[in-house]
């Protein structure tokens, strides 16, 4: 019975061990287990990455009304280091009802997918394109699929920890792409902070082909 529990017991640690292994560094679809109150989860195909993009998505109160024919403007929220586009979210349903109270225009609000540990870069070596799938796919996915107001003034993006990063990276990049950003507690690391931590030495290398 004793070397029946053990075997068990290594057996189950082996396979935990295994799929451990084969979790992706990156992983850019990822719907969410449970739906998300007042969000849908949708997907475009990545051209650059070849592969599928995921993102939640909020509509604003009447958008889908018959004869409603309004654009909207769009807020787009980056998520943290090791999260995705279905966590470490901005709650949907503070935006709704301050729309719903009036203390903000109706707009839409995009929970974009950076891949978790991106830092909302294009990888060294190409395999992860997170900047440029967000800016040159994404964006005028939405664009083209909903009745968003297409232009800078329409469009602003936020973030948190690492997200706070890539906000304030992408709109100070492409500032005629976006009229504002918000960074929350954006995740900026000093040379020694990232030498000093495993994960950020792995994204150093993998992303940054180590390059401080």
């Amino acid at each position: 019975m004793i070397l029946l529990r053990a075997w068990l017991f290594l057996s189950g640690l082996a396979t935990w061990l295994n799929a451990a292994e084969q979790k992706p560094f990156m992983s850019f679809f990822n719907p969410p287990a449970q739906p998300l109150p007042l969000e849908e989860h949708h997907s475009y195909e990545s051209a650059a990455m070849k592969t599928k993009v995921g993102y939640n998505l909020y509509l604003p109160p009447g958008y889908r009304e018959a004869g409603n024919t309004n654009r909207y403007p769009v807020i787009y929220w980056l998520h943290g280091r090791g999260c995705s586009e279905s966590n470490d979210q901005f709650p949907a349903s503070t935006v709704d009802a301050a729309i719903r109270s009036n203390t903000i225009p109706p707009l839409i609000f995009i929970y974009a997918s950076g891949g978790g540990m991106s830092f909302y870069s294009d990888s060294y070596d190409g395999q992860w394109m997170a900047e440029t799938t967000l800016i040159q796919e994404l964006i005028p996915h939405i664009d083209a699929t909903y009745r968003t107001m297409a232009s800078r003034h329409g469009r602003a993006i936020q973030g948190m920890s690492m997200g706070g990063f890539g906000a304030l990276k992408l709109a100070l990049k492409y500032p005629e792409l976006f009229s504002s950003v918000v960074a929350f507690a954006g995740g900026y690391r000093s040379a020694e902070g990232i030498q000093a931590d495993e994960v950020s030495r792995e994204i150093l290398l993998r992303v940054f082909g180590g390059e401080v």
